[in-house]
């Protein structure tokens, strides 16, 4: 029976553990049931994993993809302003210069985040991309990120505020 394909699967071939079969009241009977459980929650883990790994892949894809369209926005918020905000009145030669400079500041600032963004998860993706193309890629070591440390400064003070804030809304 080891082969058969079953109905719906006519692509695949059901592994070897669920063709072996041990004798009535046995104990391996029971081994043989907990070894077909075991499996089944290995093979859930395996499918879960590679549909996490998709949308990590996709997460990273669709940051740097926000990353270049938001340079691009300020890119045109350089040119776009003409005239004062809120109002008809042409802008002095000065203020243009300044809204023009900020905007440009901004544009070099996503276009810095995206080039690192790009460079640091390179690694990671390329070996995402080599697993999910059915490599093997146990043998290849660990990736190491280097972490910016004012960045986490900077987020870990972020989520202390947020947590003040929260807090002060229940008392």
């Amino acid at each position: 029976m080891a082969g058969d394909v079953v109905s719906g699967e006519s692509h695949r071939t059901l592994s070897w553990i669920w063709y072996a079969v041990a004798k009535e009241g046995n104990k391996d009977q029971k081994l043989q049931e907990a070894l077909r459980v075991e499996w089944c929650k290995a093979y859930s883990r395996s499918r879960r994993w590679r549909e996490e790994l998709v949308l990590v892949e996709e997460e990273m894809r669709r940051t740097i993809a926000y990353g270049v369209s938001a340079e691009q926005r300020w890119l045109a918020r350089a040119e776009a302003r003409t005239v004062m905000l809120g109002t008809s009145e042409a802008m002095s030669a000065e203020a243009a210069e300044g809204v023009r400079a900020y905007a440009l500041e901004q544009a070099d600032r996503e276009q810095r985040t995206c080039e690192r963004l790009r460079a640091d998860w390179a690694p990671i993706r390329a070996r995402g991309a080599q697993y999910l193309a059915g490599m093997d890629i146990s043998g290849q070591g660990e990736i190491v990120v280097q972490v910016d440390r004012d960045s986490m400064r900077w987020a870990e003070a972020l989520a202390y505020e947020r947590d003040e804030i929260e807090n002060d809304m229940y008392q």
